[in-house]
Parts: C-alpha cells; structure tokens; sequence
C-alpha cells in the first residue's frame, strides 16, 4: 500500500491531467448524447443525426477525442513509469 500511495505522490501532476481529460471527454459525449435524434423510415431504415450548433457538435467530439487521447497517452506514460 505505501508503495501504491508513493507511485501517486511522484505521479500527481499525471493523474490530475487524467482526471481533467476525463471530465472534458465526459462533457463532450453527454452533449452528443442529449442531441443525438433518430427516425426511421418507410423502407426499414433508421436514420441518425445531431440536433444542434453545428460549432457545438464539433467541439463536442473534438472534446471526446482529444480527452480520450489525453487519457491513453497519460496511462502509457504510467505503463512506461511502472516498467523501469
């Protein structure tokens, strides 16, 4: 346990980035949920699309995909800190 608490200490700054990305990337994905709309049509097909500012939508997935990338790249630095 004292060496998990230690490896924490050392790597704050990472987990508080991590954390931050989560949040964006979670703020981000709950928008394109909220305007996410769906109809079907006479031939059997449903058809999906994003109800919304179109600036909003892309900074929505920007916002996922950047804090997702944040997220990997801050655990392979931790994956990396763990091997040595």
């Amino acid at each position: 346990m004292n060496q998990i608490l230690q490896f924490m200490l050392q790597n704050k700054y990472i987990l508080i980035i991590a954390l931050i990305a989560f949040i964006i990337q979670f703020e981000g994905l709950a928008y394109l949920i909220q305007n996410k709309k769906s109809d079907f049509s006479y031939s059997g097909h449903s058809y999906e699309w994003y109800d919304g500012d179109t600036n909003k939508i892309i900074l929505a997935i920007s916002a996922f995909v950047l804090g997702t990338a944040t997220i990997v790249v801050c655990l392979l630095y931790l994956y990396i800190q763990i091997q040595q």
